[in-house]
């Protein structure tokens, strides 16, 4: 009885996914909506400079800057999949 219980305790563990963690392959961007110099780009540049002197964030980071259209240049460049 005892070995039956083994048994199907050890089965039904190798059913168990294992978690991973997610780490990207390429660098994070960090897609801006207005020119280089502005309020937002400032935030940007902070908030990238924050995390990684804090350690919180280990994959290297870049501010893009996509202005024009309101931003819906830089909506459209982050709404599509990477290369």
């Amino acid at each position: 009885m005892n070995f039956v219980c083994y048994a199907l305790l050890f089965c039904l563990g190798l059913g168990v996914p294992q978690a991973q963690a997610f780490e990207p392959m390429k660098p994070l961007d960090i897609i801006v909506h207005s020119a280089p110099g502005g309020g937002s780009d400032l935030f940007a540049r902070a908030m990238v400079e924050m995390l990684q002197k804090e350690h919180l964030s280990t994959q290297p980071m870049q501010v893009i800057n996509k202005s024009g259209g309101s931003g819906a240049v830089a909506m459209s460049d982050g709404s599509s999949p990477p290369l």
